[in-house]
């Protein structure tokens, strides 16, 4: 049994609008920056390109820099 609010499988289905929505930029922005910077790609990363919905940058997460 799923819990409610829960999503009923691995594919997003019984999510909210706005969680679905979520789901699918955080997915598009993993595509892309593990197509292009390979699959070290750190999660804050892939955080940032689902926020930004920019293409990944070449150089990474730098320490330091926001």
């Amino acid at each position: 049994m799923t819990p409610p609010g829960a999503s009923a499988n691995s594919e997003g289905a019984g999510l909210r609008a706005d969680a679905e929505r979520n789901r699918q930029r955080i997915v598009t922005a993993a595509r892309a920056a593990f197509a292009e910077l390979g699959l070290d790609v750190p999660m804050e990363e892939i955080a940032r390109l689902a926020v930004s919905g920019s293409a990944p940058s070449t150089g990474g997460i730098q320490p330091g820099r926001t």
